[in-house]
């Protein structure tokens, strides 16, 4: 069985086509949420569910972490369901709609130019206790993005009902 094995160049086009580009599945990331206003990205698409501004929150807060770990801290640690996983609605709301877009876009730019230079020995390397090695960790970030930006794609047309 043959896999499909991302060299450095392509996981940095996989992220900017996602990010910003014109992805086969849709709107990127950055089309999605530039399209979304303050109020609707803090306002509760149902009980029990994830705001659009919470869940970048926790796009971002996986972000920094790869940039963590991308950048030789394996010590760092995002416990699942932490409030550093998941803000509390109140922080996020009092960070704001436009400061959530600029971290993301600065994750973003971070992420690009941390792996610029790397080769593909590098991500072979692992980066945790767990010996994961940065090509999962990279593959997987790019997993998160879509399928968190298919979450805020959901919440949008639940919030724009509500109007």
């Amino acid at each position: 069985k043959t896999r499909l094995v991302m060299q450095p160049e392509q996981i940095i086009r996989q992220l900017e086509e996602i990010y910003d580009g014109q992805p086969w599945y849709g709107d990127s990331i950055a089309q999605k949420i530039n399209a979304i206003s303050e109020m609707e990205a803090f306002r509760q698409p149902a009980l029990g569910l994830h705001s659009i501004g919470e869940i970048v929150a926790h796009m971002v807060a996986w972000r920094k972490a790869v940039i963590e770990w991308l950048s030789g801290n394996a010590d760092f640690r995002l416990d699942l369901n932490s409030p550093q996983d998941w803000q509390p609605y109140v922080t996020a709301r009092e960070l704001g709609w436009e400061k959530l877009k600029a971290q993301l876009a600065g994750t973003q730019r971070e992420i690009i130019h941390l792996l610029q230079d790397k080769t593909d020995a590098f991500l072979s390397e692992t980066y945790s206790p767990k010996k994961y090695t940065f090509r999962f960790l990279l593959e997987g970030i790019i997993r998160h993005d879509v399928y968190h930006l298919g979450q805020i794609g959901l919440a949008y047309k639940i919030v724009a009902l509500e109007k």
